[in-house]
């Protein structure tokens, strides 16, 4: 992200690429501002004395636009972009079995009480010479370089601290004199000097909605397992209802999650999401048990520099602990080496989403017209002849629930510290005509694509000759599947629209899409929208169109087979990773399931999902042997199971028992020729943006490299190990 005004724009070209989230008058007055210098540093030596430097941050390090101050402490004590949601904590508020909050812990009466939600932050401001407040922007940096000269202001006030016994408008206080109060405001604007002290709820003219913001949420955070990526365990006292959507999005045995209701006030706007979480230690004390903060909690004055603090910071750098000294030996001290970063030893990390934008229900006829881009008169026509593409009418008393992607492409291990695709949630438990917005982000621009084993593109560049590199795209499809089984991965017939509707198994009360227009007829549109992404209609634009099977077999090297830009089959064609499939009102009820054809690997790699509807005579329940998900009953019945086996060989074209047939289909999808084989699987690289070339391409360039002589003589080394060590 640039740090000039003239490029740090939203409009410009770096900005829009990358995605900017606080703007460049942030982290200017980040810049400009004294940092707060009572906090514990420990032993590190936080070279400067503005907000940029912490004991996270001691080099002033910049990332994008942002406050490292404000990023590692919480609650700040300065206005700031950023909005609370919630505040997930060990000794947060449990809540009752009906859903009731037990009464707060004192930890979270003070978070919540401190939140800029709802309490206004400080800050100094310059003034004209009228007295006015001048705004963040180049005046307004001009006056502060003009009121403190020194090194461009770059110790602006940070704090409104008066003295003990200091008179107001009484210039030149000689309690303002001592260097406890040179970063004060009130004793600057006691000294004569042109600035104010302000405090505003949110930073540079932010108003909140109507009727303010609540308080963030304060809840039990959920219990896993230190350094692990995997699934924990529902734990249900420490989830509001909120977080537990009534039901619909069943708390299994999944990642831990908050799920947030969109509050009203910030339709049409650009949003970024940030996570931050605090990793704390026990070596040195901070809270009470309670929840208060503690009285012998670490501040300014147990700072030390390395290896010379006398014994001020409980922390060092590294440091060596004696086991035995010299007295119980009798002869040499006996000491270890520790690992202690004392940069990194409690502090915080983040996670930031990208720029969404949230917008307004159409919970009226009007408002989903004009969603729809047309008058009323024509909405309701379109609407009356089930037009899939008009906007519809969300009434304030149905639920919507977005169904995402989470992860990237690979195995867990390539996919480190990410996950593997998923949907999210991928367990859903709906009324009838409650409605599902289908949207993901994705990237095309995931990081170490050499070599992993994620299939498709598009390739980097989206060209046949790009097509020969190792892609790192995105893409995420939905296909239904017959039932929701562990072992079903292959997708429902949906080759008809008399197919789609028939989709189940005979006998089983639960036949046909779950993507209708009316309750019963299959809405073709959406389910080849979701397989499809609508990949023909973006290649007809530029008078191409997929590749048919025959053009794909013709191309014996999988690699570029299954990058190729036209390549329909791996969703190559789809232009960008995001993807919008709309509003879907989930109008029949059943128990249904999906899965992406891309991206389920048939083993581990399981990006999967599953919706149950409740209508006349289907129950959704929980189900243990479904990890807490929910389910239905008779998934279970030999009798179901058989037909199941027996639908999937039908599907195939094949009869029952009709083994020759499955040999013979498989003789014939087989190609004439050989074909290259796929690359060899490995790790990711360890830094930069990957191998282009496929694994087995860098191999052969290295042994041409090496030649004939060079060959041998690795050769004849292999076998002098061999007879070394064998």
């Amino acid at each position: 992200m640039p740090l000039n005004r003239a490029n740090a724009m939203p409009t410009a070209a770096d900005p829009r690429r990358y995605g900017m989230h606080e703007n460049y008058d942030f982290y200017q007055d980040c810049r400009t501002r004294g940092r707060n210098r009572g906090l514990f540093t420990a032993d590190q030596n936080v070279n400067g004395n503005d907000a940029t430097r912490t004991r996270q941050n001691p080099n002033g390090n910049r990332n994008g636009l942002e406050c490292p101050e404000e990023r590692d402490y919480y609650p700040y004590w300065h206005p700031s972009p950023w909005r609370d949601i919630a505040i997930m904590t060990n000794k947060g508020t449990k809540f009752n079995p009906d859903g009731t909050a037990a009464t707060a812990t004192t930890r979270c009466q003070y978070y919540k009480s401190q939140s800029q939600n709802v309490v206004p932050k400080g800050e100094c401001h310059p003034t004209d010479a009228q007295g006015n407040i001048i705004p963040p922007g180049p005046l307004a940096q001009t006056a502060k370089a003009t009121i403190k000269p020194n090194n461009g202001a770059r110790r602006w006030y940070n704090n409104n601290e008066k003295p003990a016994g200091a008179q107001a408008n009484v210039p030149n206080n000689a309690a303002c004199t001592g260097a406890l109060f040179a970063d004060s405001c009130w004793c600057a604007m006691n000294r004569g000097e042109t600035v104010t002290w302000k405090e505003s709820q949110f930073a540079y003219g932010w108003q909140a909605p109507a009727g303010g913001l609540a308080a963030p949420e304060c809840v039990v955070s959920s219990l896993s397992r230190v350094n692990q990526l995997g699934n924990a365990a529902p734990t249900q006292d420490v989830l509001p209802p909120i977080a537990r959507a009534d039901g619909k999005i069943p708390q299994g045995t999944n990642a831990n999650r908050y799920l947030w209701k969109v509050p009203a006030g910030i339709e049409n706007k650009n949003c970024v999401l940030r996570l931050r979480y605090n990793i704390s230690t026990s070596d040195y004390s901070a809270w009470q048990d309670d929840g208060t903060v503690s009285g012998n909690s670490l501040n300014a004055a147990s700072n030390g520099r390395r290896r010379g603090n006398a014994g001020k910071s409980p922390i060092i750098q590294d440091p060596y602990v004696t086991l035995t000294n010299a007295s119980v030996t009798g002869s040499t001290e006996e000491f270890l080496s520790l690992a202690v970063n004392t940069n990194q030893y409690a502090r915080t990390f983040q996670d930031r989403s990208y720029v969404f934008e949230v917008r307004q229900r159409p919970n009226t006829e009007a408002k989903a017209a004009a969603q729809s881009g047309v008058n009323v008169a024509t909405y309701r026509a379109r609407v009356a002849s089930n037009d899939p593409d008009i906007v519809q009418v969300i009434p304030d008393n149905k639920d919507l629930v977005n169904l995402n992607v989470r992860g990237k492409r690979g195995n867990i291990v390539q996919a480190y510290p990410a996950v593997e695709y998923d949907f999210v949630p991928n367990d859903l438990v709906l009324d009838n005509k409650d409605m599902v917005h289908f949207q993901w982000t994705g990237s095309d621009y995931n990081p170490r694509r050499g070599c992993n084993n994620g299939e498709g593109g598009p390739p980097d560049p989206n060209t046949v000759e790009g097509a020969k590199q190792n892609a790192r795209a995105d893409r995420s499809n939905i296909v239904e599947t017959m039932h929701k089984m562990g072992g079903s991965n292959y997708p429902a017939d949906i080759t008809s629209k008399t197919a789609a509707e028939a989709i189940g198994i005979p006998g089983y009360k639960n036949p046909g899409s779950m993507f209708t227009t009316d309750g019963t007829n299959a809405d073709m549109k959406t389910i080849k929208n979701l397989a499809f992404l609508g990949q023909e209609a973006t290649l007809t634009a530029t008078g191409t169109q997929c590749l048919t099977r025959t053009e794909l077999d013709e191309i014996r090297n999988k690699n570029q087979r299954e990058q190729h830009p036209r390549n329909c089959a791996k969703l190559n064609a789809q232009a960008t990773p995001y993807f919008n499939a709309g509003l879907v009102s989930m109008k029949k009820a059943g128990m249904f399931s999906y899965f992406s054809s891309r991206n389920n690997n048939f083993s581990n790699r399981d990006q999967t999902g599953s919706i149950c509807v409740k209508g006349t005579g289907f129950e959704c329940k929980t189900s243990a042997a479904s990890g807490g998900g929910a389910t239905l009953t008779n998934e279970d019945d030999p009798t179901f199971l058989a037909a199941v086996a027996a639908n999937l060989v039908k599907s195939m074209g094949l009869e029952v028992g009709d083994m020759e047939s499955v040999e013979v289909l498989n003789a014939e999808l087989l190609p004439a020729t050989t074909e290259t084989s796929s690359p060899q699987e490995k790790d990711n690289e360890a830094e930069g943006d990957g191998n282009a070339q496929a694994c087995e391409e860098i191999l052969w360039e290295l042994l041409s490299k090496m030649g004939v002589p060079g060959i041998i003589g690795v050769a004849i080394a292999f076998m002098a190990a061999g007879v070394m060590f064998g």
